[in-house]
């Protein structure tokens, strides 16, 4: 995709193009740059995206136009956004990205103009997401080294006569080789984030990080000081500002382990609200910090070096060592890091200690212990993945009583299927435990783990696996089977006032399966499954076709295989083909909605029992049938839907879904496949007669919640008997 940066357009192109196919406007700026992406333009005057320049990302910020009636002159705009990146481009520290181009794009017919600043892009992750991903706050040894480094960054650009004016973590960098950068340059906010006083400045403010002074219209080194205090306050407690707001007052000792005094008056001093009583300049700072020993950047605590490891090269690590049940990693330079999992520091002598890990649980079946939140592992046979449940004190107004918790547990790359790789789904789902236990306090009585379907029919030494984890955790490991996984996905997607007008649908890479309710008996649901599923009927179609054409081969293997399957599950079953609503899950059903509704606007629900459109999107018949003859057709055009109507974030989310669905979910024939399953459903059951069809969109997290909900209901009855 290439994107149109008119800001009256913003259409997504398709590659190849080189003027906007919505507004006629050039698509290659400068004949060198092809903007693929979206980054961010939340409150701000300035857009920032992803150029592609000969194959290498850049990063493209750009001063969109705004109303004249907006109350900011539009020259002194225009020379705050260019006069800062003017001097940067002199600069040569590897903490600040180098300007490469500044030039003024002219929309088609010269309508309208805007101004745009190419830059380097810094590798690595933002000190936001960073923390998220540690799940914890920094330790004090490594503030300390990420602190000077941000100030000789800053030192740099003060020298320079710059003030940043937007210092936060997410506009930090950690780069793979462990350094810091700075980022954020020439961000300009909207005109009701603006103070415009007399004088000489146009004013800007950013609010959690932002000087009194600056609300004023004065820019300081001072300034950018105050902002660099609250930032290491968030990196050390983990708290935004305003959950350390007490009383007007912000209290955030109390929330930091094993700081030294030291580093707390320097960020109290960087933080104090007079600009007086903050340091002068950045050499003020740095000698301060030299109370610090210079060897504080290598104690670095285990899960941060975790972190950090991924963006490291491989070449960086040279051999891992095991020494009296320490782990450590000898680095190029013979430097050595503990990956002790529980490491403390004490602040007084400096010394540390290392505490065992948690030890396994001594229950091996669910036991509500305290807490209102769980954890589910399931061992599939793709990967390990864990999610946070959180049990709400009653069930909400969509009709559900437990929530998947946005907190990623990322998962883990193990192949349980294979003997060989036993170790190392063994040791996954451990370390998913210890992270479920340290992240969120979850006792390990209220972890549960399940095995997948797919692992139970394909892993001969699926027993061998689960005796395994049990030894490693103390939990019982169960595997489930595909009619199971159907009726926990239709009881954690079908809320109660649902249930006996729904036929779910869930077409996996391996099997198809599905559950109703009896209209007859209250709770009583009904499962199916059919030994298809996209990748599997991929297969099929492969191994029978002969000499005719995969589409062909395709329709043939449906009438065969799929269509029987179906009508004996109608004729054994007849409540699948009564149900008036149909709700479909899995890959295929993703990539329908994803290629076919990618913009579909958002409905206002008047009715609480309605699909809500957060949960549900809505789909037709016709959809299956114009996705198979896309499908079945030009694929060209099936990877490039209408976008026109897509909010920004929709699109920019739209553009990687499809991205990813061409190049690492499903081939061209698993397209086909897939496509030909959802037209033998929809024939078969009649969808073009139902009230309505849906793609349940949180239908991936319904699993384990299904599981989980049995589980406790299991755990409720063996305490009443």
């Amino acid at each position: 995709m290439t994107l149109c940066i008119n800001p009256d357009c913003r259409f997504a192109n398709p590659n190849g193009v080189l003027f906007c196919q919505n507004c006629g406007s050039e698509l290659l700026l400068q004949g060198r740059y092809q903007v693929i992406r979206l980054l961010n333009n939340q409150g701000s005057c300035t857009d920032t995206y992803e150029v592609l320049h000969q194959g290498v990302p850049k990063i493209l910020k750009v001063l969109k136009e705004w109303e004249p009636k907006e109350d900011i002159e539009k020259q002194k705009l225009i020379e705050l956004f260019e006069r800062d990146f003017q001097v940067l481009s002199k600069s040569n520290d590897p903490g600040i990205p180098k300007v490469e181009d500044c030039f003024q794009y002219i929309t088609r017919n010269s309508h309208t103009s805007v101004h745009c600043v190419v830059m380097e892009k810094i590798l690595g992750i933002n000190l936001e997401e960073y923390i998220k991903q540690l799940g914890r706050p920094v330790e004090p040894q490594s503030a300390v080294t990420w602190l000077e480094q941000i100030v000789c960054i800053l030192k740099e650009i003060h020298n320079q006569g710059i003030i940043h004016k937007d210092i936060k973590p997410s506009n930090i960098i950690l780069k793979p080789n462990g350094q810091l950068a700075l980022v954020g340059f020439g961000e300009v906010r909207r005109f009701s984030q603006v103070q415009h006083l007399t004088g000489e400045s146009t004013h800007i403010y950013f609010p959690n990080y932002t000087a009194e002074e600056q609300t004023q219209g004065k820019f300081l080194p001072q300034s950018d000081f105050f902002a660099l205090g609250h930032t290491f306050i968030y990196l050390l407690t983990g708290k935004d500002q305003r959950e350390l707001q007490s009383n007007n007052i912000l209290v955030w000792h109390q929330f930091v382990n094993s700081i030294s005094p030291e580093l707390i008056r320097i960020i109290d001093q960087l933080i104090a609200p007079s600009v007086e009583k903050r340091p002068v300049n950045a050499d003020e700072i740095l000698q301060k910090l030299l109370v610090f020993k210079p060897t504080h950047g290598s104690t670095v605590n285990a899960e941060e070096e975790q972190v950090k490891t991924k963006l490291r090269k491989r070449n960086t690590v040279t051999l891992p060592l095991i020494l009296g049940g320490l782990a450590l990693i000898v680095l190029s330079g013979g430097a050595i890091f503990s990956l002790a999992a529980n490491r403390r520091t004490n602040s007084a002598t400096g010394e540390q200690t290392v505490s065992p890990p948690p030890p396994q649980c001594s229950e091996s079946t669910l036991v509500k212990k305290s807490g209102n939140l769980y954890g589910v592992i399931e061992v599939g046979s793709t990967g390990i993945k864990g999610e946070v449940i959180q049990e709400l004190p009653k069930v909400n107004e969509e009709g559900f009583k437990f929530i998947i918790r946005d907190e990623d547990i990322e998962e883990r790359n193990a192949n349980a299927v294979d003997p060989k790789a036993q170790k190392e789904a063994v040791a996954a789902v451990k370390g998913m435990f210890s992270e479920m236990q340290r992240r969120f306090n979850i006792p390990c009585e209220q972890i549960v783990i399940y095995g997948s379907s797919g692992v139970a029919s394909k892993a001969p030494h699926k027993d061998a696996l689960a005796k395994a984890i049990q030894q490693e955790t103390g939990r019982v490991m169960e595997f489930i089977s595909g009619e199971e996984e159907a009726n926990f996905v239709f009881s954690g997607v079908v809320p109660e006032w649902r249930r006996k007008e729904v036929v779910m649908i869930d077409i996996g890479s391996g099997n198809t399966k599905g559950a109703y309710q009896k209209s007859t008996q209250q709770g009583e649901s009904v499962t199916f499954s059919i030994p298809l599923g996209t990748k599997t009927f991929t297969k099929e179609i492969s191994k029978n076709q002969g000499n005719t054409d995969f589409i062909k081969a395709a329709e043939n293997a449906k009438l065969k295989l799929l269509v029987p399957e179906i009508r004996d599950i109608v004729q054994r079953k007849p409540g699948i083909q009564n149900s008036s609503r149909v709700y479909l899950a899995g890959g295929i059903s993703w990539v329908l909605y994803t290629l076919i509704r990618p913009c579909q606007r958002e409905q206002t629900i008047e009715n609480i029992r309605d699909e809500r459109v957060a949960r549900f999107g809505e789909i037709s018949a016709e959809d299956i049938n114009t996705f198979y003859f896309n499908a079945t057709g030009d694929q060209k055009t099936l990877f490039a839907p209408d976008l026109s109507k897509c909010t920004p974030e929709r699109r920019e989310q739209v553009q990687k879904d499809i991205e990813k669905i061409r190049t690492d979910v499903f081939s061209a024939d698993n397209l086909i496949a897939g496509a030909e399953i959802l037209r033998a459903f929809s024939s078969e059951l009649k969808f073009s007669g139902k009230k309505g069809i849906f793609f349940a969109r949180y239908a991936i997290e319904a699993l384990p919640i299904g599981y989980l909900i049995q589980k406790l209901e299991s755990a409720e009855e063996n305490v009443t008997k």
